[in-house]
């Protein structure tokens, strides 16, 4: 009886860290976003600490996560290209080099970078 009832309390501890541990505060859903750019190969800055190449696929906790263009540094005897805009599952959200998304589920974020001239100071947009 005693072998009988350790099992079953050993059972019952176990499950019970199963379920502590499945629900759990603090753990958050995650999301794959696709991070894209256009031209591609540029360093996106995400939450101000992670840079990634484009184009990638990534893991992010659901909530609100920063997502920064990353400057080029200009080199004025080619061509060069200057941030343009955001864009989340492709819609327009934001025209600032640093936006602000809540990821939610599955998404596309879309750095779209302008062509300019080079050899000029300030650049212009061509």
């Amino acid at each position: 009886m005693k072998k009988k009832l350790a099992a079953v309390l050993g059972l019952g501890a176990v499950g019970g860290i199963l379920v502590w541990l499945a629900t759990r505060g603090g753990a958050k859903p995650v999301s794959q976003v696709a991070l894209r750019s256009n031209p591609v190969n540029t360093v996106l800055l995400i939450d101000g600490k992670h840079e990634y190449a484009t184009p990638q696929v990534i893991t992010l906790p659901n909530g609100p996560h920063t997502f920064k263009a990353v400057s080029k540094t200009p080199d004025y005897l080619t061509v060069t290209y200057g941030f343009d805009y955001w864009a989340l599952n492709g819609v327009p959200i934001s025209e600032r080099e640093e936006v602000l998304v809540n990821i939610a589920g599955p998404a596309t974020i879309t750095a779209q970078y302008r062509l300019y001239q080079a050899g000029r100071y300030p650049a212009i947009p061509i």
